[in-house]
């Protein structure tokens, strides 16, 4: 079963219960796999919008572990990619293009609130981690010739 729904400049096609196919007119087209229910069947989500500059990927993911494949299907990667996760925390996150994986501890990440404006500390205040993220930009050598898969996983906090 396939179902379209079409927002002004952005098209969606989900396949299934966890496939999406995503482009913005112009713009690259990508195919998403994941996990729509993560642990305990709390919600994921992975959003992509991208122009053929910029880029940003959108997750969110209530239990706060989870995993995901981005395909790039048509046209180039954006010059410019973003990875967000609306996250509590951010202790673990790795992703990989298929020949060379970068962790948390090798990347710049910083911390937005809901106003936009970046935030000091490791975790996101009790009254920012609704609207608030982890924003994680993507080195644009990553993004080289030849790739066309982004594996990416995260973990919020660790459990143990």
């Amino acid at each position: 079963m396939s179902r379209q729904r079409t927002l002004p400049g952005l098209v969606v096609f989900l396949v299934g219960a966890c496939c999406a196919t995503l482009s913005l007119a112009g713009g690259p087209e990508f195919r998403l796999d994941y996990k729509k229910k993560g642990v305990h069947d709390l919600p994921n989500q992975i959003k992509v919008t991208a122009t053929r500059r910029k880029g940003v990927i959108d997750i969110r993911s209530q239990f706060g572990i989870g995993s995901g494949t981005i395909h790039l299907v048509r046209g180039s990667w954006p010059r410019e990619l973003i990875v967000r996760l609306y996250l509590g925390g951010l202790e673990g996150f790795n992703i990989s293009n298929g020949t060379s994986t970068v962790s948390r501890e090798d990347l710049i990440i910083r911390m937005i609130g809901k106003d936009g404006k970046p935030l000091p500390g490791k975790y996101l205040p009790r009254e920012e981690v609704r609207q608030g993220y982890y924003e994680v930009p993507l080195p644009a050598r990553f993004l080289g010739k030849g790739v066309t898969t982004l594996e990416i996983s995260w973990v919020d906090f660790y459990r143990g």
